[in-house]
């Protein structure tokens, strides 16, 4: 918080990059251009965004004229929420805070249409009916005497502008340059740096970078009760040991049904339900090296390095969208119609005028946008943001800069991870010699090379390429007897849930829990303990609190 006679800011997360200005005058810089303005006739505010790295949201106030303003990063790495009402506006970080003082218990009917396809709502959409989630560099402006916010948004991102390179090798050096810039600015000196470290490309990046930066920090792996990240832990220690890490294992204790209902309290649904498993991780954490740490993980390295252009290009946006459903959809979108009782082809014209409103002007860099401002920044930053509920997080895969330099390039450079590999070799060539988990493979090496090359192939035929992964690792699916369906059913007879999800379609589900994947039913679970949360007259079903979730 910075006050003085004139002006009121008041920050929540970081600037990286303020060329060595004191946060005030930065922030002055900001307000000079922005308060005097209508939305929308700001050019210079886009500018600021766009030279100023950080996870940021910024309130302003200019006490002597009773005006404010808010404004977010432009890749809105701190999801903030907004609800418009008759007589004012509502913003918060906590979907529960806006929930509790308006007492909104509705639904958004397509949002829950589109979580139960994809598991996530798609654009704004959050899966509360009129809350929304602002996009990042989102402009908000009001006045004491008219609490009513005028909004403009400086963005989103173009995809389909690339820019040329020499080569595939440069621009590897020119990102780890930035990757090393990144690792470095983010690990503030003056609070412990603690990175999580799995047996997969993305974390071990990380992990180099901040030793390329001169950071001293601790790597950290999980294996869960299930132990089914068994093979994670292998590679990370051959990762930590090459890198000279010092590194630990945490043996995680089973989630409970309480684990669960913490995640929903935490989150409003944002987070499915199954991700409580990484609760007492973060739990052990704290623990043992309290809260004043950053926490970084590998989260955006899948997303900006690939090639994320789908294996054939849609000759429409109608057949963009039966593409997204085919490779992404963990239910038939007849049953999810029929489970929220949604028409088929009112969640189809959703998708369709979302993918339409991307600024991109090919389908394939719309299905890349979609990979993006879907997936990752609704679903992934989600994720990210519960862990700031015990401490900091942080990756450097999405800073600014290095976000912009990756997004820009041909996608040809990326094509069977040829991009990927380079910049690993940049970072570190002991820790892009190491098998990545997933596959047993090096990133290096041709096999590996190759096996992205089938998998390419496939994508071109969504069905074919389900019926092969079905084939080498078929999905798993939960037994009536699991803890997740138990818990589902006893939910299943809660007052109200009958006017959100169809019940007799969810028993149908239930007692054909082995035909469908974990994620569906995840989901199903996740979309009831919101009902519980929001119903509050309903007795909690404490039949569930003791469950052991697997």
């Amino acid at each position: 918080i910075y006050d003085s006679d004139g002006y009121l800011f008041i920050v929540e997360g970081r600037l990286h990059n303020i060329f060595g200005k004191q946060p005030p005058d930065t922030l002055r810089e900001l307000v000079d251009n922005l308060l005097p303005a209508e939305p929308g006739a700001c050019p210079q505010v886009r500018r600021w965004l766009l030279e100023h790295d950080g996870e940021f949201n910024l309130l302003i106030s200019d006490k002597s004229l009773g005006r404010w303003a808010f404004i977010n990063d432009m890749l809105g790495r701190l999801p903030v929420y907004f609800y418009q009402h008759s007589r004012g506006s509502c913003l918060s970080r906590e979907l529960r805070f806006i929930t509790r003082l308006f007492g909104l218990t509705e639904f958004d009917r397509r949002a829950t249409a589109e979580y139960l396809l994809f598991g996530y709502p798609l654009g704004g959409r959050t899966l509360l009916e009129n809350i929304r989630r602002l996009p990042g560099g989102t402009l908000l402006q009001w006045r004491d005497n008219d609490p009513v916010a005028a909004r403009h948004t400086y963005g989103p991102f173009d995809f389909s502008r690339k820019r040329s390179v020499a080569g595939v090798t440069e621009a590897a050096g020119e990102l780890a340059d930035l990757f090393v810039q990144a690792s470095g600015s983010q690990a503030n000196q003056k609070q412990a740096a603690i990175i999580s470290l799995s047996g997969g490309l993305d974390s071990r990046a990380v992990a180099a970078g901040l030793v390329r930066a001169g950071r001293t920090f601790k790597a950290l792996t999980f294996e869960n009760a299930g132990g089914t990240f068994g093979a994670d832990s292998i590679r990370a220690r051959e990762v930590a040991e090459r890198l000279n890490l010092d590194w630990d294992l945490f043996r995680l204790p089973p989630v409970t049904g309480n684990d669960l209902r913490r995640i929903i309290r935490m989150k409003g649904g944002m987070n499915y339900a199954a991700s409580a498993f990484a609760l007492p991780f973060m739990d052990q954490i704290e623990k043992r090296h309290g809260r004043n740490l950053v926490y970084f993980s590998g989260d955006g390295g899948d997303k900006l390095l690939p090639d994320l252009r789908p294996g054939r290009r849609p000759k429409s946006i109608r057949h963009l969208t039966e593409y997204i459903i085919d490779r992404h959809a963990h239910l038939p979108l007849q049953f999810v119609a029929r489970l929220t009782g949604v028409p088929e082809e009112e969640i189809l014209a959703g998708i369709v005028a979302r993918l339409h409103a991307y600024p991109e002007d090919t389908t394939e860099q719309k299905y890349v946008h979609f990979m993006i401002y879907e997936r990752a920044m609704k679903w992934l930053f989600e994720g990210e943001d519960c862990n700031r509920c015990h401490f900091w997080t942080a990756t450097p895969f999405y800073s600014l800069p290095f976000f912009m330099a990756a997004m820009s390039l041909p996608d040809e450079l990326k094509t069977r991870h040829l991009l990927y590999r380079e910049f690993l070799v940049a970072l570190s060539r002991e820790a892009a010699a190491i098998p990545d988990a997933s596959c047993g493979l090096p990133v290096t090496s041709r096999a590996y090379r190759e096996r992205l090359r089938l998998i390419g192939w496939l994508s071109r035929y969504p069905g074919l390429l389900k019926s092969v992964k079905r084939v080498a690792t078929p999905p798993l699916s939960y037994s009536y007897e699991s803890a997740t369906i138990r818990a589902i059913v006893a939910l299943t007879e809660l007052p109200g849930v009958g006017d959100r999800i169809d019940s007799a379609w969810l028993r149908w589900l239930t007692g054909n829990s082995n035909e469908f994947g974990r994620d569906l039913y995840d989901n199903l679970l996740t979309l009831l303990l919101l009902s519980e949360e929001l119903s509050p007259t309903a007795s909690r079903v404490g039949s569930i609190d003791d469950l052991i979730f697997s």
